[in-house]
């Protein structure tokens, strides 16, 4: 592969070794005097899923820098997944979101996220805060935790439903399968750039989705995160909630970004606080009027963690 520049200087075609354009790269919306430029990329979709769009920023952003540049950007709409993965790939990290700033598929807004790369950054993918789980997952052959899938939905919009979940989470009780299969498709995006890591339990026996887990960075730059489950009500009482809890704070403190892991639960809600005690978390004290109720004044909550050893 090699890029092969226009007169203007700033627009590369992408061409692979049998001469064929593959794909461009442009820097567009250079700003001289602030030495900044947006980096824009794109390739035929044979091209694709063989770093080649990668590979031809990170070759553009060093010239760029060798040309005095200072300051390189690039933006991806939220659910393109692959566009994050891109940017990654090429060194950049994330900085920011642009809320509502594109136009979705669906005609909708969609949010835009903002990603730089400056001089001093090293050669190499980024370095990301949460890393992929094992392709399998991760299980302790009753319960298995792994990325979220779209199939997932239906389990997920029966969890928020349960009355026990409005009792004490306070979640909307109109979420619809389309909705939740959306924020599914976002789910894997705050994967990518370190905001939460959002995890499917699923019963080893059948194979059926019964819960959700997440790890969510709360204060990424003090190494802190929270650990959040919701178990179906069918398969409650098997201790499948302790379970996936365990498992996700035992991945999550092999993560180097967190150093402590949060969870907490109302002071009433005796059945969580059990399975915060069996998934190993050690009881630190009460946090007053620190959930909302929509019912009434706002509920304390029993407050523990793991911290990493």
């Amino acid at each position: 592969m090699q890029l092969r520049p226009d007169p203007s200087g700033q627009v590369w075609s992408i061409v692979d070794p049998t001469d064929t354009v593959v794909g461009e790269v442009r820097l567009r919306w250079v700003d001289e005097r602030n030495a900044t430029a947006e980096l824009a990329c794109r390739v035929v979709p044979e091209a694709r899923r063989q770093r080649v769009a990668s590979r031809s920023c990170a070759m553009v952003s060093r010239w760029a820098f060798e040309h005095g540049y200072q300051r390189i950007e690039a933006f991806t709409n939220r659910l393109d997944l692959a566009g994050h993965r891109t940017a990654i790939a090429a060194g950049f990290t994330y900085e920011a979101t642009k809320i509502a700033a594109a136009t979705g598929a669906d005609g909708g807004r969609e949010d835009v996220y903002v990603w730089r790369r400056l001089p001093g950054d090293p050669d190499g993918p980024a370095e990301r805060l949460l890393p992929d789980p094992p392709a399998a997952g991760v299980t302790d052959g009753v319960v298995l935790i792994r990325p979220q899938l779209e199939a997932d939905a239906e389990c997920f919009v029966a969890c928020w439903k349960d009355a026990q979940t409005q009792r004490w989470l306070n979640q909307p009780a109109d979420k619809t399968v389309e909705r939740a299969r959306l924020e599914i498709r976002r789910g894997g995006a705050d994967w990518l750039i370190g905001r939460a890591a959002h995890f499917t339990v699923v019963e080893v026996a059948t194979g059926v989705p019964c819960g959700d887990c997440t790890v969510g960075l709360a204060m990424p730059d003090m190494g802190i995160a929270q650990l959040g489950y919701l178990i179906h009500p069918a398969f409650r009482g098997h201790g499948y909630a302790a379970r996936a809890a365990r498992l996700a704070a035992d991945w999550a403190m092999t993560v180097p970004a967190i150093g402590r892991l949060e969870v907490s639960a109302a002071v009433a809600n005796k059945a969580s606080l059990r399975v915060i005690e069996k998934a190993g978390f050690r009881y630190e004290g009460v946090i007053r009027g620190y959930l909302p109720n929509p019912d009434g004044p706002r509920l304390d909550s029993r407050q523990s963690a793991r911290v990493r050893d």
